[in-house]
């Protein structure tokens, strides 16, 4: 026990690398400053008010979306309390609940798997450029909560379900509530509990209906308390959103939504940097085309060795990756004359079609291996860690269906089944290669598959990579806030402030390598609440008339006011 918990402080330490720098950013992203003002609380009553009101109640993100995220709001109001309006304080929150939620990533892949795969898990997920995108964002702090609350609520409930705890239990209820709290996406849970139990006492060799329905009643039985949590929840959440919530408005569910979503969530995890494109742009297509050329050369060697011999399915399997790796220089080439279209209307840029070729090749390669696994390997209940963390992965995909939309801070919580994934393919064919098997074995092609998957992860890691678009961000809503302050912009409540042009984002970001692909900027609504942060009887409405690109981060600004028809009016410029 000891040395589970050792292993899941150093990933945890190795976690806080990764950002360690996002210690010195500003505030960053555009509703940071709106969660913080409608967060704000000195007495109990206006604590009590946090679990009455919508996310940021009293802003104008309100008159878009409705959310109910108290939890969320009360970390800020602690942040505020502690720091008042100093970002450091915030990001430091963020990052220490980044190093929980990883350190528990560990225990619980531990858990269902083995410390091992366990502690592989945890360090990819440390490493992976996915919580690039959230965890310098201190206003995406709602998947991170989320995360915290519901892999303790998943590691008590294993490890209830392996004691035969009734504490466990309860305590993983109470993890439950505190995640629906954090975010309405910790729904999902019932249905990952409930396969859990159902892996547990279903018997393979005595699948008969009967049994099954035992089962089903069992698994039901034991979610009682979470369902009652569940029914509560929702019913507070309806009494103060006055229905379910969400954004105002959704797109149509199309085929071509439905490809888009699912393959930006799914890339978002398997290929969150376009390496290719950007090797093509360092390499070239020609040295390339030569590379392409002899992995071409090799994949057809493997699959005639497949041919001859039919017990060679890792011949097989690396054939497969091979030829899809090996094709991509010359597919870039086709697509740079042709373009590509897919599934109807929907145009897939080069990046996504050559990183979808990668990707494809890699999992039908895996999936290959695994299956020519022996049935020895997967007696039992051998199986059931690799269903477990699949159904994990792909639970969300209904939802973000519903929603019209994935975000990537969505994309969080599901790194952990993800890479336990990888990490329980890795760690079982290393375990099971035979080196004096005559056959090129499947587990030394899952081998290769899995490094060459963790290796493309890597090189674009947060530990390897600064992700200073954050700091571009902060520095930007720095310079435009501090302008808007030292100008003392004022007017009276309910009326106009009108500014000339805002920055959208800034050019010396857009063709960095790697790069934030959820940057946000400051909005309508930041201004505002920058506004009522220095004066909390402040009730203007802000517009701004246009928005545009910086040439380059700017390192100050001044503002120009001129107030007119009752209309404040104000011109923004940078220094540099």
């Amino acid at each position: 026990m000891k040395k589970r918990w050792t292993i899941s402080v150093g990933v945890a330490f190795i976690a806080v690398l990764a950002h360690i720098e996002t210690i010195g950013y500003w505030f960053v992203t555009s509703d940071i400053l709106a969660l913080t003002v409608s967060s704000r609380a000195a007495t109990i009553n206006g604590v009590i008010d946090i679990f009455t009101q919508p996310l940021m109640a009293g802003t104008s993100f309100t008159n878009n979306a409705l959310f109910y995220r108290p939890l969320m709001s009360l970390s800020y109001t602690l942040d505020y309390a502690l720091w008042g309006l100093d970002p450091t304080g915030y990001h430091l929150t963020n990052l220490v609940l980044h190093s929980v939620a990883v350190a528990l990533s560990v225990l619980v892949v531990n858990a269902i798997t083995d410390l091992e795969t366990g502690s592989l898990a945890g360090l990819l997920v440390a490493a992976h450029p996915l919580t690039a995108e959230v965890v310098p964002a201190a206003s995406r702090r709602d998947s991170v909560l989320m995360s915290v609350f519901l892999l303790t609520a998943l590691f008590m409930l294993v490890r209830g379900r392996q004691r035969d705890s009734r504490w466990l239990h309860v305590g993983s209820v109470a993890a439950y509530a505190f995640a629906l709290l954090s975010k309405e996406l910790s729904i999902l849970f019932l249905g990952l509990a409930f396969m859990w139990v159902v892996f547990g006492e279903l018997d393979v060799e005595d699948s008969t209906s009967q049994n099954i329905v035992l089962t089903v009643w069992t698994a039901l039985r034991y979610l009682i308390p979470f369902i009652l949590v569940s029914v509560a929840y929702v019913g507070v959440r309806v009494a103060v959103l006055g229905g379910l919530g969400g954004y105002d408005q959704t797109r149509p569910l199309t085929l071509d939504t439905v490809f888009e979503i699912v393959t930006k969530y799914v890339m978002s995890i398997a290929y969150p940097q376009d390496i290719i494109s950007a090797l093509i742009g360092v390499v070239g297509l020609d040295p390339l085309r030569i590379l392409g050329g002899l992995l071409g050369v090799f994949a057809l060697v493997m699959f005639g060795l497949a041919i001859r011999r039919p017990h060679h399915m890792g011949a097989l399997a690396l054939a497969t990756v091979a030829g899809g790796i090996g094709s991509l220089p010359f597919v870039a080439n086709l697509l740079n004359r042709f373009g590509v279209k897919i599934v109807l209307d929907y145009y897939t840029p080069q990046p996504m079609a050559l990183g979808g070729l990668f990707v494809v090749s890699l999992a039908v390669g895996a999936l290959i291996a695994l299956l020519a696994f022996s049935q020895r390997r997967f007696a039992g209940t051998d199986w059931q860690p690799f269903a477990f963390f699949a159904i994990w992965f792909i639970s969300p995909i209904p939802l973000f269906l519903l929603s019209g939309a994935y975000t990537v801070r969505n994309g969080y919580f599901f790194l952990i089944p993800a890479m336990g994934l990888v990490a329980l393919m890795l760690t079982t064919a290393i375990r099971s290669i035979d080196l004096d098997a005559r056959e090129l074995d499947a587990s030394v092609a899952l081998t290769v598959i899995a490094a060459v998957f963790v290796l493309s992860l890597s090189v674009t890691s947060p530990l390897v990579h600064e992700y200073d678009g954050w700091h571009t961000s902060g520095e930007t809503n720095r310079a435009t806030l501090t302008a808007l302050k030292d100008a003392r912009v004022d007017a009276p409540n309910n009326a106009t402030v009108q500014i000339s042009k805002m920055p959208a984002n800034v050019r010396t970001h857009r063709q960095a390598f790697p790069q934030v692909h959820s940057l946000s900027y400051a909005q309508k609504f930041t201004v505002e609440s920058w506004l009522r942060l220095h004066d909390s009887d402040s009730r203007v409405t802000v517009r701004i008339s246009k928005f545009f690109m910086l040439p380059r981060t700017p390192t100050g600004a001044t503002a120009a006011t001129k107030r007119k028809n009752g209309t404040t009016r104000v011109d923004i410029r940078y220094t540099y």
